[in-house]
């Protein structure tokens, strides 16, 4: 049997976005070779089937994507030092934005933009 995998990229309100660049809640890509992407979710737009939204401004990067095995430690809450609740899924609209944003992400690993692209 194989591991089971996770690909994660946590979402942070540090607000890495370059000053000339519009922020539109969703994919936010600069000029081809700039190199920057990522996404957008404005505060109070809701992206759960639960109508849940971000309190504040988030930001998923592309660059901050990393895979992790279910095993890992991480993933097991004996052992986290800060509980994680499911607050709910995301919109099927919210869900494919995302994955086609990272999948045509200029700093998003090819491997990953592969997965991705995948996916769609």
């Amino acid at each position: 049997m194989g591991t089971t995998m996770v690909v994660s990229s946590l979402p942070t309100s540090q607000d890495h976005v370059p000053g000339y660049m519009d922020k539109v809640h969703g994919c936010i890509k600069s000029l081809p070779g700039d190199g920057f992407s990522c996404y957008y979710f404005q505060a109070g737009q809701v992206i759960t089937t639960c109508g849940w939204a971000f309190p504040l401004d988030t930001y998923l990067y592309g660059e901050q994507i990393k895979t992790f095995e279910i095993s890992d430690p991480r993933f097991n809450t004996s052992h986290q030092t800060q509980p994680y609740d499911r607050i709910g899924c995301c919109t099927s609209d919210t869900y494919k934005d995302i994955i086609t944003c990272l999948a045509n992400g200029t700093n998003v690993s090819n491997k990953y933009r592969k997965l991705f692209g995948g996916m769609m």
